[in-house]
């Protein structure tokens, strides 16, 4: 009988082990369309192909398939490495066609398509206490997953913990890049944009107007102008303008102050949104109580400041003074207003009753000149 010269290699590799593993003829047959290999029914048995001498140099071909109208072209099984270990290699070189050198391709009927979860092509990494697969399975906890690489410059590779770098080999997120991004399938549009997602993660792009700057699209980092939509969902100009060190509402931050206001600030009042209205009362004697002060911040921000102390007001006037978690204390400059205006209105009424006392007792004292 007469083999194709790749089964004919792989028969001389095997036939040792072939024949002492059966006693009986017909393990080989040849049906004129395909040569068929029966190995043995128990369990164990297989075909093994053994290479008695170390490998002298890296990628020793092991075993190789070919057609014998292009004996340049042909799939090995090979060593990657050298001595007497073993780094299984897959090679596939074609040199008179320019098509695929390799297709790797599943392939099931509709059915299994609709009645299943498991993936068509699983690549699988662990660990394995012994060679036979059966006990001591483990995950891997350091050594990356997979690596993508054209010769030796490595584009792509997972680690251990599912981490994927596109261009660097130490991905410290789930995914990580240190080059650009280009995404499609997105709303497309003339000048610069910026993305952002909505609430179920999808991504979306906002042009923005030709009067928005971004310090990131610009030569320009002194001058930063933020974003912000109008109540159309239409995206405008802000006005907001953060140099670094404070904001700028309307214009750049002046110096030592961490918000600037250009223009008028309106705060909502409407008594229709408020409840249990009720009148200040002893508001000039809550005033007496105040202290003004002139003061340096600890951390050396900004200049020389005047100002009340949270920890005073809080005796007089709790209710504009709030605290965050760590206990410092905060307070609302705009509520202390409401109590200035009562105080001097107290003050007022006091003085316009002194006014009226010392009329009264200017004209006692006219009386009793008269009478002398």
């Amino acid at each position: 009988m007469r083999y194709p010269l790749f089964i004919t290699l792989l028969l001389l590799a095997i036939r040792p082990i072939a024949f002492a593993q059966e006693p009986a003829v017909g393990r080989w047959t040849n049906t004129g369309d395909e040569t068929r290999i029966t190995l043995p029914t128990s369990e164990t048995g297989r075909v093994v192909i053994t290479k008695d001498n170390p490998c002298a140099s890296g990628y020793n071909e092991l075993l190789r398939m070919q057609v014998a109208t292009s004996p340049r072209e042909y799939i090995g099984f090979r060593n990657g490495t050298t001595g007497s270990m073993l780094v299984p290699v897959l090679l596939s070189y074609t040199e008179n066609n320019a098509g695929s050198a390799m297709v790797l391709a599943s392939v099931t009927n509709p059915v299994n398509d609709l009645n299943s979860n498991s993936p068509m092509i699983l690549f699988d990494t662990r660990t394995q206490t012994d060679n036979t697969l059966k006990t001591g399975a483990g995950a891997l906890l350091s050594r990356p997953l997979f690596s993508w690489r054209n010769y030796t410059t490595v584009h792509m590779q997972m680690a251990a913990n599912g981490n994927l770098g596109l261009g660097t080999q130490r991905p410290q997120a789930q995914l990580h890049t240190t080059g650009t991004v280009r995404f499609g399938g997105i709303p497309t549009g003339s000048g610069v944009a910026f993305l952002m997602t909505d609430g179920e993660g999808n991504l979306m792009r906002h042009t923005l107007p030709s009067s928005t700057s971004i310090s990131s699209f610009s030569s320009s980092v002194g001058s930063n102008n933020l974003l912000k939509y109008n109540g159309d969902g239409v995206l405008v100009n802000s006005q907001l303008v953060d140099n670094g060190v404070g904001i700028g509402l309307g214009g750049v931050p002046s110096a030592n102050a961490k918000l600037t206001l250009y223009g008028a600030m309106n705060l909502m009042s409407d008594a229709r949104s408020k409840t249990n209205v009720v009148r200040m009362t002893n508001a000039l004697q809550k005033v007496n109580a105040l202290n003004g002060y002139y003061y340096d911040w600890k951390n050396g921000s900004g200049g020389r400041e005047v100002g009340f102390l949270a920890q005073e007001v809080e005796q007089v006037l709790p209710e504009v003074v709030s605290e965050n978690a760590d206990g410092v204390k905060f307070l609302n400059y705009d509520g202390v207003l409401p109590l200035l205006t009562e105080a001097i209105k107290e003050q007022q009424a006091l003085i316009k009753s002194q006014g009226a006392l010392i009329e009264q007792l200017r004209r006692e004292v006219d009386a009793l000149k008269r009478k002398r």
